[in-house]
This record gives C-alpha cells, structure tokens and sequence, in this order.
C-alpha cells in the first residue's frame, strides 16, 4: 500500500475491522440517526464474541481469563482466585505465554486457509491489444458508494514494459481518452465484440 502510515486503506486489519463492525451496525439499529447510541454494547459485543482465525475472544487475549456473563453471572468462590501482586504477576504471565504460542498456531493455521481458498479462485488473466475491459472508477468519481464501480467500452492498447507485466495502456473510443494502469484495476468484459470497429482499431493498433 502507498498510502499514508496512518491511514486505515494502508492497513489490512483496520479495513477488516472496519467492514465487520458496519454489519453489526446495520444490524443492530433501526435508524441511521441513532447508531451512537448502541455503539457500547457493539464494542463489548465484538470484545467477547469467539474470532475465527484466534479461536478466543478479544477480551481474553487483553485479560488472560473469560468475559463475565452479564446474564448469568458466575456464582462459584472467587476466594481461590485471590493473589497477591507477586504470584498474580506470575500466573498472567505464564497466562500470557500460553495464549500467545496458542495464537501463533492458529493465525498460522488460518492464513493456510485463507491462502488455499485465495488459490483455488485466482485465474490467470491474459490481456492482448484489442482485448474489451471494464476500468474501475477511481478518485472523485467513486465519492458517491451508490456511483457505478466500473466503467465499460475501454479497450487495451498496449503492454508498457516491466518486471511484473501489469502495467497497460488503455483506450476509451468514446471520448478518446488514454489512460495508463495497473491490471488490478481492470476487469475483463464478458462480452467481446466480434471485431473492432474502424475508430477502436485507429486508436489500438
């Protein structure tokens, strides 16, 4: 990413968290005027809800025991839970190591899957001169979320030269336009058209 270091589009995390906690909040209010409200009982929702990838909740990681039951409260002797600050020290550090070696397998087991389910669905995409794709709109076009992600008709023009291939000239007829990108921001149409026209072909080849 090249964005700035502070920026939540420069961090994967950040970006998942975000995308997980607007469903909650679609999920939880009944109108947009009032999300504030609820947005306690979210955070403490998501804090003691069990994570897929780490197989515990976040309040568990921080603390180094269980969330309290807010509806069925633990009623067991809390006499043998009493330290004193010495071996309270060394029990959530012995805690602490457990959890960590635990969350070392299980983030390393979840990017095994994550990686393999990437894998199965990524195709090779071939792009050749004259080739129809889709460009993704970017800048102030995409202020608007409801604004149409991708916009059609563009043609490939040409392959710029370099280490990884990606970069390509592509051609708007329409409007004339070039414009020089990535292909990751390129979606091949499913529609080709059975030969190119006078006017695509003039500015393609």
């Amino acid at each position: 990413s090249k964005s700035s270091v502070y920026h939540p589009a420069g961090n994967g995390l950040v970006e998942r968290f975000n995308q997980t906690f607007l469903k909650m909040v679609r999920t939880h209010v009944d109108s947009v005027h009032d999300w504030q409200r609820h947005l306690g009982s979210m955070v403490w929702y998501y804090n003691t809800s069990i994570h897929s990838a780490t197989r515990t909740s976040p309040f568990y990681l921080m603390y180094g025991r269980p969330p309290p039951d807010l509806w069925f409260p633990d009623l067991e002797s809390t006499e043998s839970r009493f330290f004193d600050p010495a071996s309270y020290d060394r029990y959530l550090s012995a805690t602490r190591a457990k959890i960590l070696d635990n969350m070392d397998q299980c983030i390393t087991q979840a990017a095994s899957i994550y990686k393999a389910t990437f894998d199965a669905k990524a195709k090779l995409r071939l792009f050749r001169p004259g080739l129809r794709v889709r460009l993704e709109t970017l800048g102030p076009a995409r202020s608007n979320k409801l604004a149409p992600r991708w916009e059609g008709n563009w043609f490939v023009s040409n392959a710029l030269p370099g280490l990884d291939n990606k970069t390509l000239e592509v051609v708007h007829p329409d409007t004339g336009r070039r414009k020089i990108i990535s292909v990751d921001h390129l979606l091949i149409d499913p529609i080709q058209p059975g030969h190119l026209s006078e006017a695509v072909a003039k500015m393609v080849y």
